[in-house]
């Protein structure tokens, strides 16, 4: 038997293996998605008044000041 057709009969015996193994982290995610809370925002703004500053820029058109409304 050559090294290929070994390695194939492995991962046909391991197949039902890994559908079940990620069968069971998809139904964990939702599970754990599902359970959650609700998100609720912060009860005041913290940027507030603050000026926008940036650490690089794309060009002279669009400045740091020109990304809030």
């Amino acid at each position: 038997m050559s090294l290929l057709s070994l390695f194939l009969r492995g991962v046909r015996r391991r197949r039902p293996l890994l559908a079940a193994l990620v069968a069971a982290v998809v139904v964990a995610a939702g599970a754990i998605t599902a359970t959650s809370g609700t998100a609720h925002a912060a009860p005041s703004l913290l940027s507030q008044g603050k000026t926008a500053t940036a650490s690089s820029t794309e060009n002279a058109g669009t400045p740091a000041s020109a990304a809030v409304d």
